[in-house]
């Protein structure tokens, strides 16, 4: 959970980034002065790719999880496990 929210902050911060690249905001913005325009939108960038695959690495194991029921040979006290099976 928490690297799925760290994710969207990094893509977040990317997008603002992406935002403050343009020549209107940054006459507005004068802490972006001194910062050329295609260096703040390519680290926007790579901020934007970090965080989405931050996000899709911390959603790719919630999801179904697979249980393994036994399968038994035998009956009674002789019953023995012979395989698993994967229940969905």
């Amino acid at each position: 959970m928490v690297l799925k929210v760290t994710g969207y902050v990094i893509a977040g911060l990317g997008i603002l980034g992406l935002i403050a690249s343009f020549e209107q905001i940054r006459a507005q913005v004068p802490a972006f002065s001194g910062i050329s325009s295609n260096l703040l939108l390519t680290i926007s960038i790579i901020f934007i790719v970090v965080g989405v695959a931050i996000v899709f690495i911390a959603t790719r194991g919630v999801g179904k999880k697979l249980r393994e029921i036994p399968i038994f040979e035998g009956r009674g006290k002789k019953r023995k496990v012979v395989a698993y099976q994967r229940e969905k």
